[in-house]
Parts: structure tokens; C-alpha cells; sequence
């Protein structure tokens, strides 16, 4: 059973981290790696992500457990949604940044309810922590590495500055732009700002994400690193492992001429 079981953990151990018998350490070049492990869905026990057609993940983006994300939301490079402590809720045309972590928590100081739940046509900049916040309305521009803590609660018609931090069961009134840590009041939105995120969200970021996702091709192209890694060892004088050989058949001898089979 411990044969087994340190065996079962060195097969999950990176290359770099295994060492051979006389204990050198085994050489890890990750620009070599055939196979992207990444997966941008997962399942946590009875949870599950449910991510409109429409919506864009990018490849290296993960959403993970009780999570939806509706038609139109772009979840860039790196972006961890989480759903195993509460659920979490994109509406219509979210913009998740690069590096943006979204969570919820068990329960809030505010006693409500700790899902988290964003409304449409909202943007999330860039390497933010959202834990357990809510909006109320659309036309909310959170600027980047801004923390909302548990509880938050915007009412649309907001704008974070970069790097605010809002403190636990905090409401933000609609229409106010708010910065600082801890947040403060700055001013009042001006209509142009509410119709420049507005238009942001469903048009700008939405057709940015298309471009990027059309770099991709719509099937993986791991056949041609095997393709470029069976080259190099054959160039290398190492054998190819492929079997050749043709299973051995009754009729092989009668369609080659050399008489019939035994039945």
C-alpha cells in the first residue's frame, strides 16, 4: 500500500520535480510540452459551470464549479471564476480580465445572500479580486487591481478607479464614482462615461475577443507537435516505437500464392 501510494504521487509530480536512481534530477523543458492540460471547465462535486455558446473563454481562463456565464461575456488569459463555496452569476456582456479572480464566500457580514452576482454590460479590469459582490445594475467599470470585498454592493452606474479597495458590506450608490483605500466618494458619473462603458462591454471588448479567439485553430494542434517531436527523433537515431508489422491473418497464404488455408 506505501509502494502504491508513493507511486500514485510521483505520477503527479511535474518532470522537474522527479529525480532518477542515482538522484539527478530529471530535465524539464516546458517548451517541449506536446499537450495543453489546461481545461477552462471543471466540475466540483455536485457544481457545475454552465457557459452560454455565445460567451469567450480564452484558453488558459478557468471557470470552476456552480458558475454561469451568459451570451456575450469574454473571460480573458488567466481569469479564475470559482463557484464552490456559493454560486456565481455573469450577466449579458461581462468583460473578465486578464488575471481576475471571482469568488464567493460562505456567508457575508450583511447577512445576505453570499452568491455573487454581477449585472450585464459589466466591465472587470485587469488582476481584481471580487469575493461575494453583487451589482444591482449595468454600466459598472471596475478598474483594475481593485479588491471588493464580502458583501459589496454596487447599484449601477459606477465607476472604481484602479486599485480601490471596497470594504466589506459597502453599498455604492447608483451614479458615483468612488476610488481610494478604503474606497471614498470622488464624483458624480457623467453620461457620456455610462454610455462609453456601455458600448465598451457589448461592442469593443466583444469583437477584441473574436480577434483573438480567430488567432486559434478550431481543433487542437497537438498532431503537429507529435508530428515535429516523431521528426526530431528520427533525425536524433532513435527508433520509432510505431508498430509496422501486419497481424497475421488465415488468408495470408492463399493471396499470396502459396496455397489455400487448412479450413
Amino acid at each position: 500500500m506505501a509502494l502504491r501510494r508513493a507511486l500514485g504521487t510521483a505520477s503527479q509530480l511535474p518532470a522537474h520535480k522527479l529525480h532518477t536512481s542515482c538522484g539527478a534530477r530529471m530535465p524539464w523543458r516546458p517548451e517541449e510540452e506536446i499537450y495543453n492540460r489546461q481545461r477552462t471547465q471543471m466540475v466540483i462535486g455536485d457544481r457545475w459551470p454552465v457557459v452560454d455558446a455565445d460567451a469567450w473563454l480564452a484558453p488558459n481562463a478557468v471557470v470552476v464549479g456552480d458558475v454561469d456565464v451568459h451570451s456575450g461575456c469574454s473571460i480573458w488569459h488567466g481569469a479564475v471564476i470559482r463557484g464552490d463555496l456559493s454560486s456565481v452569476k455573469l450577466g449579458a456582456n461581462t468583460v473578465v480580465g486578464e488575471n481576475t479572480v471571482i469568488h464567493a464566500a460562505r456567508s457575508v457580514p450583511t447577512g445576505l445572500s453570499p452568491a455573487t452576482a454581477i449585472y450585464g454590460s459589466t466591465i472587470i479590469g485587469r488582476r481584481c479580486v471580487l469575493r461575494s459582490v453583487r451589482t444591482r445594475g449595468r454600466a459598472v467599470y471596475i478598474g483594475d487591481r481593485s479588491i471588493l470585498m464580502e458583501g459589496c454592493i454596487l447599484e449601477g452606474n459606477n465607476i472604481l478607479a484602479p486599485g480601490t479597495v471596497v470594504p466589506p458590506g459597502r453599498l455604492i450608490p447608483e451614479g458615483e464614482v468612488w476610488a481610494g483605500n478604503p474606497a471614498r466618494f470622488v464624483r458624480k458619473i457623467r453620461v457620456e462615461e455610462i454610455k462609453a462603458i456601455t458600448r465598451l462591454a457589448k461592442d469593443g471588448e466583444r469583437e477584441l475577443a473574436r480577434g483573438v479567439e480567430e488567432e486559434f485553430l478550431p481543433h487542437s494542434p497537438a498532431y503537429i507537435e507529435a508530428e515535429k517531436l516523431k521528426g526530431r527523433l528520427h533525425t536524433s537515431g532513435v527508433r520509432d516505437m510505431t508498430p509496422h508489422c501486419t497481424p497475421p491473418s488465415p488468408w495470408y497464404p492463399f493471396v499470396d500464392g502459396k496455397g489455400s488455408p487448412d479450413y
